[in-house]
């Protein structure tokens, strides 16, 4: 008998996702730009797909010890798993491409044109032209493929022309031609609502570049490089300089994909150029995608951003967040005297964690400011907050984790900025990244001090504070105040593992403690027939928290589980997971929020995490968990975990053939629906109580003249 398959694979799962992202490009209740936008979604996610998940299973399938060994639990060895991936990848294509051309045919009814060169009518032909001859043409670097000319670097995700050329009394030649990295890919017409990729614009000029050449054919194609090479911390030697060095050789990745586009689809006549490229890149026939349409739909952003100008009714309108006076720069520390603050972004606005930050770095009680910094935004206030306070004398220090993936330079320009401003950074911990979301602020008060503190589950970042769904907590709880104290401490290195009253940290604190909690259930389904368990996470892949649940559902425990990504729990397998149900929400913003629950009603326990259930958050990670207290935040959480299992309209649902479906019977709203409607209310409800107190105070002024 065969390995007992328990779970899914992790990559297999994850293309499932950027199916279901795909999918929405077709839900007719979105404008059309917000459909167009889930497809450049889908590239982009794609695009990290093959330069950090592929490669390490390609790694494997070229070890002869590795290639066949099955993955545990799967039933497949890492070679069935390339073909298998392949296979489904280029099923989402198909899908993906196909609804590009639909809807490139409903902006054309729309008067608005995204145009092949041969497309274009006269006017618009002589503008690419010029475009070209002006802009274009002095950019250009055709490299032959011949003794006399070096192998080319073929560069990472850059789109390159292969151009097969001849000349009578001449061999036939080759040559690449990349796209200038300096240019937009995309024209704009001028004077027009018609737009061209630049590979199209050159196309249509070849003549004036391979003067007295004939083209014979050609195609455009864009290699994947690996980005995610082992990174092995040398303690003795500087970390600065180690990531530098690390940037340099993901410079040098692996290939691990190529797509071509041939205009006509014959690729019968490129058979021999493309068996070089298959010899050359050290690539399979798997790895070859032979795209129907334009390479990197990526382009779709910028052509979004220069259409809305002209047609943002085609877009959702603006969401304007749930806001309070009470969360002002000048009230935000007293409100949180007053109670936790529980927030649901993007719903309530980011502000209020902003003006937290920022009225502690102007106040003049202010003793010292702890954060830990992930990836923060092109244009931080954070980081202004931070300079600032250091600047005005305040004791600020920075967790700035230098191994963030693809944003290590810009955290190592914050670095430098933070530095230079006084403030004591810390590089992250040797093998570890510090992933937590956790910020401290120490006041003075009276002859003693009191702590602040905020605990979330997204990054200080306020631009992708309005896409990412996440939760923050502020509090002025004293228990909260110590945790982070100990934190703190510890990551710089200067304490022992501490005991904390209210967080458990990772590697290793919170997988103990959901695996705490899940024996919790058991006992109480055991005695009392009503546990329950329900985590919301972007990914559940950890196997040790997996076969926990399995446990806990073969002895009747009702476990709802959220997971946006990959998820390679099975559900409905008998004796198995017959009480798991897993849903996954794809809308318009990105579900983040970590958020576990265990147990019901009154004796319900809610935490809040920077964590996914997966082994590298649990085991490699610092992370935190926040268990919330109050009552009052404590029902409200409680009330966006109802309206997450409550309203499923637009929700996918997992089934134990690894199908995700929506149900035809459905609520009214989906669970993003609802909650925008409840911050409209709310932004309503404070609109009208400033409209009262404006009242009141004008009949107070018009009384006082009497």
């Amino acid at each position: 008998m065969g390995e007992e398959i328990k779970y899914f694979h992790r990559d297999l799962s994850w293309l499932l996702f950027n199916r279901r992202v795909i999918e929405k490009s077709y839900d007719e209740d979105y404008p059309i730009l917000e459909q167009l936008k889930f497809l450049a979604i889908a590239s982009n996610n794609l695009d990290e797909f093959f330069m950090v998940r592929v490669p390490a299973i390609q790694s494997n399938a070229r070890l002869r010890s590795e290639a066949h060994k099955q993955v545990a639990g799967t039933g497949m060895n890492h070679e069935e798993i390339l073909e298998e991936l392949n296979r489904r990848n280029q099923k989402n294509l198909d899908l993906q491409y196909l609804r590009f051309q639909e809807l490139l045919e409903h902006l054309k009814e729309k008067k608005v044109y995204f145009k092949r060169y041969d497309d274009l009518n006269e006017v618009e032909r002589a503008l690419a032209d010029n475009y070209f001859e002006r802009i274009v043409l002095p950019a250009l670097t055709p490299i032959g493929l011949d003794s006399y000319h070096a192998t080319p670097k073929i560069e990472n995700q850059l789109i390159h022309l292969f151009l097969h050329l001849q000349k009578e009394g001449k061999e036939d030649t080759r040559v690449i031609l990349p796209l200038p990295v300096q240019l937009n890919r995309l024209v704009a017409l001028a004077g027009t609502e018609t737009f061209i990729n630049l590979e199209e614009v050159i196309q249509g000029n070849f003549d004036k570049i391979f003067l007295g050449w004939q083209l014979k054919r050609y195609f455009t194609f864009r290699v994947t490089l690996d980005q995610n090479p082992d990174f092995e911390e040398d303690p003795d030697d500087d970390i600065i300089e180690q990531i530098e060095d690390y940037l340099v050789e993901r410079r040098r990745g692996l290939p691990s994909r190529i797509e071509i586009s041939i205009r006509d689809g014959n690729f019968d006549e490129f058979k021999h150029d493309l068996e070089k490229f298959e010899h050359e890149l050290c690539l399979k026939k798997r790895d070859f995608y032979f795209i129907k349409g334009p390479l990197d739909l990526t382009i779709l952003f910028g052509f979004i951003s220069q259409v809305k100008v002209q047609h943002s009714e085609w877009l959702f309108s603006p969401f304007v967040p749930n806001q309070s006076d009470d969360w002002s720069e000048s009230n935000i520390f007293s409100t949180i005297d007053s109670g936790d603050i529980l927030l649901h972004h993007p719903y309530d606005s980011y502000l209020p964690v902003l003006n937290f930050l920022s009225a502690a770095a102007k106040s003049p009680d202010t003793i010292a400011i702890k954060q830990t910094l992930y990836r923060v935004a092109e244009d931080s206030r954070v980081i202004e907050a931070l300079c600032a306070a250091s600047k005005a004398g305040k004791q600020v220090t920075a967790v700035v984790e230098l191994k963030a993936r693809f944003d290590e330079e810009n955290n190592l320009k914050w670095v430098k900025v933070l530095e230079e401003a006084g403030v004591y950074v810390i590089y992250g911990v040797p093998d570890l990244k510090t992933h937590s979301k956790a910020l401290l602020v120490v006041k003075k008060v009276g002859e003693g001090t009191k702590s602040y503190v905020h605990l979330g589950t997204g990054n200080y970042n306020e631009s992708t504070s309005k896409m990412y769904t996440d939760i923050s907590l502020l509090s002025a709880n004293p228990a909260y105040g110590r945790d982070l104290v100990s934190f703190f401490n510890f990551v710089a290195g200067y304490s022992e593992l501490p005991n904390y009253e209210r967080i458990v940290v990772s590697p290793f604190g919170i997988s103990m403690m959901i695996m705490k909690k899940i024996d919790e259930q058991i006992g109480r389904q055991m005695t009392r027939q009503d546990g329950y368990i329900f985590l919301k996470v972007n990914a559940i892949t950890s196997k040790l928290i997996i076969d926990k649940l399995y446990e806990a559902s073969q002895k009747g425990v009702k476990i709802q589980l959220i997971v946006r990504g990959a998820c390679v729990l099975k559900v409905g397998n008998k004796g198995q997971s017959e009480t798991i149900e897993v849903r996954s929400i794809v809308g318009r913003f990105l579900e983040h929020s970590r958020i576990y629950a265990f147990g019901s009603g009154k004796h319900q326990e809610i935490w809040i995490s920077s964590a996914d259930t997966m082994t590298r958050n649990m085991d490699n990670r610092i992370e935190i968990a926040a268990r919330l207290y109050d009552k009052q935040v404590v029902n409200q959480a409680r009330e966006i975990i109802q309206a997450f299992t409550k309203y499923d309209k637009k929700t996918f649902f997992l089934n134990s053939d690894e199908l995700y479906q929506t149900h035809l019977i459905h609520s009214e709203l989906s669970p993003q629906t609802y909650f925008v409607k409840e911050a409209e209310k709310c932004l309503v409800e404070v609109q009208e109580e400033v409209y009262a107190t404006k009242r009141v105070s004008f009949f107070k002024r018009l009384f006082n003249r009497r």
